[in-house]
């Protein structure tokens, strides 16, 4: 859950949390300037870019291998398993004896 969070959530408050630094910056030097000033649409379209690069990332950088599955947790011998990963059941064989059957 925090994983999720920080690559999805995160990254579309960044360009909002640079944005207050600026002001911060500008006001500690006498400057004026205000969050009705700020440029909320290219705010908005940064973080939202941010975060599509984030789905590629989790897609193209995932540590999971493609042939695990995920295993609940269960209630075994009167322990419970934890959750965890499996790997997947090899395929049946189709039934004119070529690839495995797709699923």
């Amino acid at each position: 859950m925090l994983r999720q969070f920080l690559y999805h959530v995160v990254p579309m408050l960044v360009p909002f949390a640079m944005y207050a630094a600026y002001l911060w910056l500008r006001r500690r030097r006498g400057a004026a300037g205000t969050w009705r000033e700020a440029p909320l649409t290219w705010l908005f379209v940064a973080g939202f870019v941010l975060v599509i690069a984030s789905f590629v990332v989790m897609r193209l950088g995932g540590d999971q291998e493609t042939d695990m599955r995920y295993r609940p947790p269960a209630y075994v011998d009167g322990q419970i398993v934890p959750a965890g990963e499996a790997p997947a059941p090899a395929r049946p064989p189709s039934p004119d004896g070529g690839a495995p059957a797709a699923e």
